[in-house]
């Protein structure tokens, strides 16, 4: 019984599916390390990605503070802001002009009263 014992100990160890066997060990350490560095990897990411969120909603927060019409305004809005100012600015030259043009003639309609009396 012992001597069975030691040649199916020998054929373990001598054996084809013994050089099998510690080819897989040596396979399956090597996946086991390539998923820990996986796994660490994964982490990382997972990190970096909620420091991008926490930046992207910051961003956003100090965008809806600023826009509120103070010093903080983008160049679109800057440029949006100037052109309605120049428009009305037009507008009420324009109606200068004309408030103006019909004050001249209301004094000429006056002064043609004024001179017929």
């Amino acid at each position: 019984k012992i001597s069975v014992q030691k040649q199916t100990q020998k054929e373990l160890v001598s054996g084809k599916d013994a050089i099998e066997a510690k080819g897989m060990e040596k396979e399956i350490a090597l996946m086991k390390k390539r998923l820990r560095t996986l796994v660490a990897s994964q982490e990382r990411l997972l990190r970096d990605m909620e420091m991008a969120i926490h930046k992207r909603e910051d961003i956003a927060v100090k965008g809806r503070s600023t826009r509120r019409g103070g010093p903080g305004m983008t160049k679109g809005e800057l440029d949006k802001r100037l052109h309605e100012t120049s428009r009305r600015a037009q507008s009420l030259d324009s109606d200068v002009q004309s408030a103006t043009e019909a004050l001249e003639k209301t004094r000429e309609e006056y002064n043609a009263l004024s001179s017929a009396l």
